[in-house]
């Protein structure tokens, strides 16, 4: 039962460092355009975080007490994700400048150039062109996603506390740093938001 709350902890002091590692190769990307190191670094999470979903799971193995609240924690760290993903995939071409509506001449993007989706090299707009959301759709879902990941951050933080609460308090770990371990940044829901503005 002394372990949990350390156990805990721990992994989501990891996770948040996936994301971070994440957020640096997205704002890489977003200066250079180079997608390669972008689609490394997601590629490398995806084990990343498996491996830390994995160590959840176990502790639901041998804590069946308190199985529910952690199996809560898997949930929403599995939506946060998604979310996170979906975000960066929205937001990518956006801060390029690289939808038709943010050109100038209202014109597609070019040839062979990249949309930053990550999906592959060689991957362009005109593989997009037919799916590409308006602007009013596309602050639309932006909207939406900041604001699923803005509650998705409360829901893990009071899951968190009552991790902290089933423990005894007898130890100088802070869940503190697990709180701000719960991987959303609220600057980035902010850059989310103005992606395009400015």
């Amino acid at each position: 039962m002394g372990e949990l709350r350390p156990s805990v902890l721990s992994v989501q002091q990891d996770r948040a460092a996936v994301y971070n590692d994440l957020k640096q190769a997205f704002l890489c990307f977003i200066k250079t355009r180079a997608e390669g190191p972008w689609r490394h670094a997601m590629a490398a999470a995806a084990p990343a975080f498996q491996a830390l979903s994995d160590k959840i799971r176990s502790l639901i193995a041998s804590c069946p007490a308190h199985a529910p609240l952690l199996s809560r924690l898997q949930d929403l760290e599995r939506e946060r994700l998604r979310m996170t993903l979906a975000l960066y995939a929205l937001q990518a071409p956006a801060r390029l400048e690289l939808f038709a509506w943010q050109q100038n001449d209202g014109s597609p993007l070019k040839a062979g150039q990249g949309c930053g989706c990550g999906s592959g090299d060689g991957h362009s707009r005109a593989a997009h062109q037919t799916q590409e959301p308006t602007e009013a759709e596309f602050r639309a879902a932006v909207r939406e996603l900041t604001c699923g990941i803005e509650e998705n951050t409360v829901a893990i933080n009071d899951v968190l506390d009552e991790v902290r609460d089933i423990e005894d308090n007898d130890g100088s770990e802070d869940m503190s740093e697990a709180r701000n371990g719960a991987p959303c940044d609220p600057s980035d829901a902010h850059t989310a938001r103005t992606a395009t503005q400015g």
